[in-house]
């Protein structure tokens, strides 16, 4: 399992995540989303305007299964609302890129 999916268990454990429609409700709280690379266009565009117009940065890379794998919860969308949680993936995806 990819470190960045680790952190989303970690996330989980300490109750610092956010669900599907949460996230459009408690956007001032978010830091990170992630939305499935398999979640419907329609989502994918309503969340990805809701993100740009908030400056909230979003990862699109992973398909619903992983993600969900990583937090014991089937899921398509899901939001960090810590900030150092969300700087730490943030700097493993740049990690990773720059290593591929």
């Amino acid at each position: 399992m990819p470190k960045i999916l680790d952190y989303l268990g970690f996330a989980k454990a300490s109750r610092k995540l956010l669900y599907g429609k949460q996230i459009l409700e408690n956007l001032a709280k978010v830091e990170l989303v992630f939305l499935a690379s398999d979640l419907s266009q329609k989502s994918k565009e309503r969340f990805v305007k809701k993100c740009q117009s908030y400056q909230i940065t979003y990862l699109d890379n992973f398909d619903s299964e992983s993600i969900s794998s990583a937090i014991g919860k089937s899921v398509k969308t899901v939001a960090l609302s810590d900030k150092g949680l969300a700087q730490a993936i943030i700097k493993e995806r740049e990690r990773e890129v720059s290593d591929a």
